[in-house]
């Protein structure tokens, strides 16, 4: 068993009959894990608006004009 795991298991699961420690931790891991999951969420949102706008963007303004010039002017 890996050395992380063990120390997990051993805070997590407590050999007390009173388990408000572990019910503590095992909300606010939980906590932690839908923070995190809603920061991925968001992010990758944000991401595909970016390129989203980028190529409306880009639509209307190309990289590069051609344009023809007269001796009138």
């Amino acid at each position: 068993m890996k050395f992380e795991n063990f120390i997990a298991k051993r805070y997590v699961i407590s050999k007390n009959k009173l388990n408000f420690i572990s019910i503590i931790s095992i909300l606010s891991t939980i906590g932690i894990m839908i923070g995190v999951a809603a920061l991925i969420v968001v992010i990758s949102v944000f991401n595909g608006f970016s390129s989203l706008v980028t190529s409306y963007l880009i639509s209307f303004v190309p990289d590069l004009q051609i344009k023809i010039i007269s001796k009138d002017n």
